[in-house]
């Protein structure tokens, strides 16, 4: 009598098949499940798209079944349990499929399918459907109150306690016209809801008709709003405007920017020279607590001198003593300080025939070169002072040194090239 053959694994399965952790007999509620027949009896079904294998409980094989060779089963965790194996048929939405499975008696449901069933991908990517929980009612009072507030008729008193029925904006109908109530400034009001097609009308009673006035985008638009209401009021309004031929014409014209005006370009070595104050700092060993920055602007030929106070007679000191070695100049560029806008400093200039010219208050810009310098200059003293800082007078005359040769990048040239000629 002929007998089936004993059923073995195929030659191309691996070493141990790949399963999820039944082996440990741990639940997979996040599954999918889905209904199939499994040898002409329908059975629940979990699909494990983990799972290189399909597992079966015994319970769900027919009496008739011949367990076939053993497979070597494997979980996540690398635990390998060696469980005997079935032919089996499954019959499902994609057709049927003969497949050959282990057999496990722990599992969290009787077949769990691999991921290469036939109707895995349909099933997987089928929207999963989420219950939520009911919100509860805010019922605050028994059922039997409704009844007595149905036989009370319109007859009955106004129950203050009770609020706007409507609290929020809606539409009605009056006359067969629609309507949008509102409120408006504080007040209900009702806007009359306008068809696209009367929208132009509107438009040139509110804006270009006489009574109109083409007073403009903000006053048309509220005009129209006291009263009429369509989708894309606000852009059909301002585009309306901003098109109009006259309002185009006649609209008030902004004041054009003042236009800026440049610096004048100084060619004339100490023909205006920049003057400012740095202090107080830290005092030194000789007692200096300031430090008189003046600058040339065509050479851009630094000089700085320290103070021991910043008073108006200290100051014409020194510009006298600079004044000796470079000549007099023209033009005297300083802020609004109290020690060079004193009335000294204002006979000096007379005297000499020198203009003094002020910035502005707050607008450093206008004496760019000499702000810039300063910050120069106190970083490199920063850099070079003691620890205690006691010495940064007599580091002046050095760090002078080190900027008059350096070329600027405003000339190409040093200042001494441009002031010495080397």
């Amino acid at each position: 009598m002929p007998t089936e053959p004993e059923l073995v694994p195929p030659a191309w399965a691996p070493k141990s098949w790949l399963a999820r952790c039944v082996l440990h007999a741990a639940a997979a509620p996040e599954l999918p499940r889905v209904m199939v027949e499994l040898n002409g009896h329908s059975v629940p079904t979990l699909l494990d798209s983990g799972s290189t294998i399909t597992l079966v409980r015994p319970s769900v094989l027919p009496k008739t079944a011949r367990l076939g060779g053993t497979i070597p089963v494997s979980c996540i965790h690398g635990n390998v349990q060696t469980v005997p194996s079935a032919q089996v048929r499954i019959l499902g939405p994609a057709g049927e499929w003969p497949i050959v499975a282990s057999v496990f008696q722990n599992l969290p449901a009787p077949v769990l399918l691999r991921c290469d069933w036939l109707g895995f991908s349909a099933t997987m990517k089928a929207p999963i459907q989420v219950r939520r929980p009911p919100k509860p009612r805010a019922w605050t009072k028994p059922a039997c109150m409704a009844r007595g507030a149905q036989d009370a008729g319109p007859s009955s008193p106004v129950n203050t306690h009770l609020g706007n029925p409507l609290p929020m904006a809606y539409f009605l109908v009056k006359g067969g016209l629609l309507y949008y109530r509102t409120k408006r400034r504080g007040k209900p009001c009702d806007l009359l809801v306008v068809p696209h097609s009367r929208t132009a009308l509107l438009l040139y009673l509110a804006h270009t008709h006489l009574l109109g006035g083409h007073l403009g985008l903000r006053n048309t638009l509220e005009k129209l709003k006291d009263h009429f209401t369509w989708p894309r009021m606000q852009t059909e309004v301002q585009a309306f405007c901003r098109t109009c031929p006259s309002c185009q014409q006649m609209a008030p014209q902004k004041p054009a920017p003042a236009p800026l005006i440049p610096l004048p370009v100084i060619g004339v070595p100490f023909k205006r020279v920049s003057m400012d104050l740095i202090g107080p700092l830290p005092k030194s060993a000789q007692g200096h607590k300031y430090i008189l920055v003046m600058m040339d602007y065509a050479t851009t030929y630094p000089d700085a001198v320290p103070l021991r106070k910043a008073t108006s007679p200290n100051i014409a000191r020194e510009l006298l003593m600079l004044f000796s070695h470079v000549g007099i100049p023209k033009d005297i560029l300083t802020d609004q300080g109290t020690p060079v806008i004193s009335r000294l400093t204002a006979d000096l200039c007379q005297l000499l025939q020198v203009k003094h010219l002020r910035m502005s208050v707050y607008h450093w810009q206008t004496d760019g070169l000499v702000e810039q310098f300063n910050q120069t200059l106190k970083r490199m003293l920063r850099q070079v002072v003691d620890e205690d800082g006691r010495n940064w007078d007599l580091l002046l005359h050095y760090i002078l040194f080190a900027i008059g040769e350096t070329p600027q990048a405003s000339t190409g040239f040093t200042p001494l090239e441009l002031l010495f000629g080397q």
